[in-house]
């Protein structure tokens, strides 16, 4: 009896073993072919239900001195930055110091007082401030690029220009509003924006390849960024971070940004409340990235999406895009599945990502099914 038991549960466990291979096996063939055939070069990780069961570097970190993408190379995170500076938002609302229904004008008296009386905190997180994204203006974008601000200086010259709509009636995505949402965490904290992410979320989390990008100071590991052009790539052209504050100017690893991702599970940095108002889609059908019906919450995109022979789970995930570097956190929060893919050939599509993603997902969860149905051995 206890011999047929002890069988058991050796099968039992061979049995895990190979599905999790399969896995693996599957994920990988997927990866290699991106690298194989669009120059992918960064990092991956994907995580199974909570575990990490890939993590993996693909191409080169620095192309001159051939030194390979590791798990802990340092990529640009662009546009993933904006869920720290909601994250941080949402801290403070809960310590009673910020209101998400304040204006402007409440937290930075020399904004312009025409706009900064209508357009509320909870509008710029959203994306419905109808503040005009600076990053979209050829002739701004491009003095930003070549000089360093000041953050009054780059708000005052940037991201104080007239209405494209009246606050709140409509979404277009802005990285004006995360510029003007630092400025309000510095004005409320009294701190520069780098020191209160570090204490409030880097250091209690134990990221420490995270930080703030600044392209004239040396950080270790950090990956250069290129651009791909027919088969062949360059260095990235070269510009002030600083420029970026709040909406995409800071560094991570796909480590880093998973113990991020599982942090957002317990309520050890922000509450249950404050996340749930972080992931509540507040422009539905926005459809902001295809080729998903999907939202914006506060610095996240939501999305519900289908998996093969399974109900919808929903899908709370970010992009981010800039001078040679793309990036891509995916979190399947129904089944704790996390994809995350950090790259410095700049070459990858949000809808790529996404699809991937949702396919990796599938992948995930198929293999499950077939472990606990006892299919597939």
């Amino acid at each position: 009896m206890q011999l047929k038991l002890f069988l058991s549960i050796i099968f039992c466990i061979s049995i895990s073993f190979l599905h999790a291979q399969r896995k693996i096996e599957k994920i990988n063939l997927l990866f290699n072919k991106y690298h194989a055939e669009e120059g992918f070069a960064g990092a991956v990780l994907v995580a199974d239900k909570g575990e990490v069961i890939y993590n993996k570097g693909f191409g080169l970190a620095n192309q001159d001195w051939e030194i390979s993408n590791q798990p802990d190379t340092k990529f640009d995170i662009a546009s993933i930055s904006k869920q720290f500076t909601a994250a941080i938002i949402l801290l403070l609302e809960e310590d009673g110091e910020i209101n998400l229904e304040g204006k402007i004008s409440d937290y930075l008296p020399y904004y312009r007082k025409d706009i900064g009386d209508k357009v509320t905190i909870h509008h710029l997180l959203t994306h419905r401030s109808g503040i005009p994204n600076y990053t979209s203006i050829p002739f701004v974008w491009e003095d930003s690029l070549k000089h360093s601000y000041k953050l009054k200086d780059l708000i005052t010259k940037f991201c104080s220009r007239d209405l494209e709509f009246k606050p709140g009636t409509s979404y277009k995505y802005n990285n004006s509003g995360y510029v003007i949402l630092a400025a309000i965490i510095e004005a409320v904290c009294k701190e520069n924006y780098a020191t209160v992410l570090e204490e409030r979320l880097f250091k209690p989390l134990n990221m420490t390849s995270t930080g703030i990008d600044v392209r004239e100071k040396v950080i270790p590991r950090r990956a250069t960024g290129y651009i791909l052009r027919e088969g062949s790539s360059r260095p990235a052209d070269y510009m002030f971070m600083r420029n970026l504050i709040g909406a995409g100017n800071l560094y991570s690893t796909v480590e880093d940004l998973f113990k991020w991702d599982q942090a957002l599970y317990s309520d050890d940095i922000l509450s249950a409340n404050s996340k749930a108002k972080m992931i509540k889609s507040y422009s539905e059908g926005s459809s902001w990235i295809l080729p998903f019906k999907n939202g914006y919450g506060y610095g996240v995109g939501t999305s519900n999406v289908a998996g093969k022979g399974q109900k919808n789970i929903n899908l709370v995930f970010h992009s981010g895009h800039i001078s040679g570097f793309s990036s891509y956190l995916a979190r399947f929060t129904d089944n704790r599945n996390s994809v995350i893919i950090l790259s410095n050939t700049g070459s990858m599509t949000t809808t790529g990502m996404n699809l991937l993603a949702v396919e990796i997902n599938m992948i995930l969860s198929e293999m499950e099914r077939e472990r606990t149905s006892g299919k597939g051995h």
